[in-house]
């Protein structure tokens, strides 16, 4: 019994938690100014892995 309410809980918090981040970045955040996003734009280019 405790392995199935296992089952079920973990992929409930699992969403819950990505619910919460999405709404954070996508409701809670204010638009980025322009120089923001050209910023944001080089750490991701300098993030991404290099093939």
């Amino acid at each position: 019994m405790s392995v199935i309410l296992c089952l079920l809980v973990a992929p409930l918090g699992l969403f819950l938690i990505l619910g919460l981040s999405w709404f954070e970045d996508h409701v809670l955040r204010p638009p980025a100014s322009p120089a923001e996003q050209a910023l944001q734009k080089a750490v991701e280019l300098l993030n991404k892995p290099r093939g």
